[in-house]
């Protein structure tokens, strides 16, 4: 499956009057400063973002007309379409299996012979309020009706959270953090890798037991003892809370989670006699490394599709987009 058209009104530079943008296996997008190249993406990620940050709707999502100022503004309403085509129904790839069932009832034809597509249209309403966002509604709906024809009710039909998570952007912006994706937080590439791994049932146990050990080793040190002392003696002194009255100064996590969200990447050799963190790359080596982590992603999920088995096989395409 692959994006072949988005279509949007209302939506930041975007203006009253819809606009179309089609698209092909590679799209460039250029234009000058505030023509739209970055809305154009980011209504890609109001459809099919990756965590809920990136699809919310805020009100600068709402397009302001030239002749009034935002604050002159009662309500609003915005509207993004993606029209998602399906070469693989007639093309022999062999990947049909893990893209159509899904979407199978969604599908619009505009007549005999012709070829399936999906609407999915996302629609939202602003309303003036009593705090500075005001009030938002929005709703994402497929649109079962061909383009052109008039939409009923009957053609409208929301989308589950498990289709919408069955098409996903990955959208790499043109200042790449690849240092923010290694840590292990919800919603980061790193997360989604690891989010898949079937971790044997001891590791908890395992992981406890090494943790203390290396914590043991610190122990022994008299600087060490006397630092923790200090620091819970100032912590007792400053709360009369009966929660939390340990300050344990600990040097290794003891359970799984802290130990991912601690994961680091080393790069070697390198000119010195240490390994160099993700922060002493160039900016052009930092744009290549995020670069992999990417494609990592993707070659995991690829590789799960094809034996089956794992939590990722959930996530059945992509539409990945870089800036």
């Amino acid at each position: 499956m692959r994006l072949a058209k988005l279509i949007l009104r209302n939506f930041r530079c975007f203006g009253p009057e819809e606009m179309s943008v089609d698209f092909d296996d590679l799209t460039a997008v250029i234009g000058a400063n505030s023509a739209g190249k970055t809305a154009l993406l980011c209504a890609i990620q109001k459809l099919f973002g990756t965590n809920s940050r990136e699809r919310e709707i805020r009100r600068p999502d709402f397009h302001v007309p030239t002749d009034k100022k935002p604050e002159e503004m009662e309500h609003g309403d915005l509207q993004i379409e993606a029209i998602v085509e399906f070469p693989e129904l007639v093309e022999e790839s062999g990947s049909s299996e893990s893209t159509v069932p899904p979407f199978f009832e969604r599908m619009v034809i505009d007549g005999p012979g012709q070829k399936p597509y999906l609407r999915i249209r996302l629609e939202a309403n602003w309303q003036k309020g009593h705090s500075p966002e005001g009030d938002i509604d929005s709703k994402l709906q497929f649109i079962t009706s061909p383009v052109g024809e008039t939409i009923s009710d009957d053609n409208r039909v929301p989308v589950s959270s498990h289709h919408r998570s069955s098409i996903q952007t990955i959208y790499v912006p043109a200042i790449r953090q690849p240092s923010s994706q290694l840590r292990n937080a919800s919603g980061t590439i790193l997360w989604r890798i690891l989010n898949g791994v079937r971790w044997p049932e001891d590791i908890e146990g395992r992981i406890e037991e090494k943790s203390l050990e290396t914590n043991a080793i610190f122990d022994e040190q008299p600087a060490v003892k006397e630092i923790r002392r200090i620091l819970a003696t100032q912590w007792q002194s400053l709360h009369r809370d009966v929660r939390y009255t340990d300050a344990i100064l600990k040097f290794s996590s003891s359970d799984l989670e802290s130990v991912l969200k601690g994961i680091e990447v080393e790069f070697a050799p390198t000119e010195t006699s240490r390994a160099y963190d993700i922060d002493d790359l160039g900016e052009g080596l930092r744009s290549l490394f995020y670069f992999s982590l990417v494609n990592s992603l993707l070659e995991i999920e690829s590789i799960v599709l094809r034996v089956g088995g794992t939590k990722i096989s959930r996530m059945h395409s992509r539409l990945i987009l870089l800036a």
